[in-house]
């Protein structure tokens, strides 16, 4: 048994008003996957968006980035789409960049609100009528990550399965195994936010903090 250096107990949340967060946070975690499989097409992004523009012209831009990732995606895509167990990963790369392409475009049209919110709903969902008797804790040690709940047998995940951690104003977003866990740092039990927050970016390879 490893001695817990930091520990959850969850509370109900208040999931209205953590909505916009946490769609943030999956639409973080969603550029961060974006970046590991097309990172040549993010060069160019990040170039283009470090150049100074008028407010009125980021919708543009915006929609010209989702048409650049768009067409590039498909030049990846479709020639390895023939030839899919030798060009894997081109495949891979082309598919999460025709989807963030149309997710650019999208965005650039005015429904960014909207884009994690339905994703973001599934993850809050039944967690606004958490009860005492549920015991719902997550302990963090120097080794990895042990989630518990009363009736069931813990889980633990070690560091290396955690793929990202994204900090909000009011939450810690983890996601392993293509899996996520919401922490509120108000339900943080054993030590103190600006500590657990330093050790987690030191854990985690993948960390954002976005609050």
């Amino acid at each position: 048994m490893h001695s817990s250096l930091f520990c959850f107990s969850f509370h109900a949340f208040d999931t209205e008003a953590l909505l916009p967060q946490v769609s943030r946070a999956l639409e973080t975690r969603t550029e961060l996957v974006s970046r590991e499989k097309v990172p040549g097409l993010w060069k160019v992004t990040d170039r283009l968006n470090d150049r100074p523009a008028p407010a009125e012209s980021s919708p543009m831009r915006g929609r010209v980035l989702g048409i650049v990732f768009l067409v590039l995606g498909l030049l990846l895509f479709l020639p390895s789409a023939m030839q899919p167990k030798e060009l894997l990963g081109p495949l891979v790369g082309g598919a999460v960049a025709i989807l963030w392409g149309l997710w650019r475009i999208r965005v650039s049209m005015g429904s960014r609100g909207s884009s994690f919110s339905s994703a973001a709903k599934k993850l809050l969902a039944g967690k606004e009528s958490i009860t005492p008797e549920q015991q719902m804790r997550v302990e963090f040690s120097e080794t990895g990550m042990t989630l518990s709940a009363a009736g069931s047998n813990p889980i633990e995940v070690p560091y290396s399965r955690i793929s990202c951690a994204i900090e909000t104003s009011d939450l810690f977003l983890l996601v392993f195994d293509n899996q996520a866990t919401l922490l509120q740092k108000q339900d943080l039990t054993g030590g103190k936010v600006e500590e657990f927050r330093q050790f987690l970016a030191e854990k985690v390879s993948k960390y954002r903090d976005i609050s």
